[in-house]
C-alpha cells in the first residue's frame, strides 16, 4: 500500500529557491538586530509608500551595478534580498490589511467618457442591432462600474463628479 498525502491544492513551497529564502532570512536577522524582531509588523505596520520606496532604492542600486547593501547599519546582503523583504512585507500588509495603504492610485486611463453613455444609449434606443448594441451595452456597463467604484470610495467626490459629467453633456 502506498502512503497518501492530500496536498495537491497546497502551494509547492519547494519551488522557491533556498538561496533566496536564506538571503531574506539574513536580511531579516540584520533588521531584527537594528530595529527589533517583528518591528515591521509592530504598531500596525508602516506606511506602504515607505516600504515601496525602500524596495525601489534597493532595486535601483542593484540596477546601477551595486550588488550589496553596504550602507552604515545595512544588512551587507544583496540589494535584491533587501528588496525581496520589502516586497514580502507589502504582501503581508496587503493580505492582512496592515499598515497605511498610502499609494497614489491613478485613475484608469481608458475609461469611456460619460458622453459615450448618451451616444451608446441612442444606439440602443434607436433600435440598433448586432455589434453596435453589444458595444453600447458593454460601454454603458463599464462607465457604470467606474461610477460605482467612485461612489463607494468617496461619496462627496462622486457627487461632484456626477454633476461635472452631467454638465459636460449639455445639461445643468
Amino acid at each position: 500500500m502506498s502512503a497518501r498525502k492530500d496536498d495537491t491544492d497546497k502551494p509547492p513551497i519547494s519551488l522557491i529557491p533556498r538561496s533566496a529564502i536564506m538571503a531574506m532570512a539574513r536580511v531579516m536577522a540584520a533588521g531584527a538586530k537594528k530595529y527589533g524582531r517583528q518591528n515591521w509588523r509592530s504598531n500596525d505596520g508602516l506606511a506602504w509608500s515607505r516600504v515601496i520606496d525602500a524596495a525601489m532604492r534597493h532595486m535601483m542600486a542593484f540596477a546601477d551595478g551595486e550588488d550589496f547593501d553596504n550602507e552604515e547599519g545595512g544588512s551587507k546582503e544583496l540589494h535584491l534580498a533587501n528588496a525581496m523583504c520589502c516586497m514580502a512585507f507589502l504582501i503581508e500588509y496587503y493580505d492582512n490589511d496592515i499598515g497605511e495603504d498610502d499609494r497614489f492610485k491613478r485613475e484608469a486611463q481608458s475609461q469611456p467618457a460619460t458622453t459615450d453613455i448618451y451616444k451608446y444609449y441612442k444606439v440602443i434606443a434607436s433600435g440598433g442591432t448586432g455589434t453596435d448594441v453589444v458595444l453600447a451595452v458593454f460601454t454603458i456597463r463599464e462607465v457604470a462600474e467606474n461610477w460605482m467604484h467612485k461612489a463607494a470610495s468617496d461619496w462627496p467626490t462622486f457627487t461632484l463628479f456626477i454633476q461635472e459629467e452631467y454638465s459636460s453633456v449639455g445639461h445643468t
